[in-house]
């Protein structure tokens, strides 16, 4: 239980720093906060 617990974890860590990656790389190659946003949302429905 505890080994599954750890791996879940894990997963969850390496969602969220995937997940970061990509809005700062959306961050990075857009000023426009809208087109921000638009992108964000697009990655939050796929």
């Amino acid at each position: 239980m505890n080994e599954e617990m750890n791996l879940a974890e894990t997963l969850k860590q390496e969602i969220e720093k995937r997940v970061l990656t990509e809005m700062l790389l959306l961050v990075k190659e857009s000023k426009n906060v809208e087109e921000i946003e638009t992108k964000i949302k697009a990655l939050l429905n796929k």
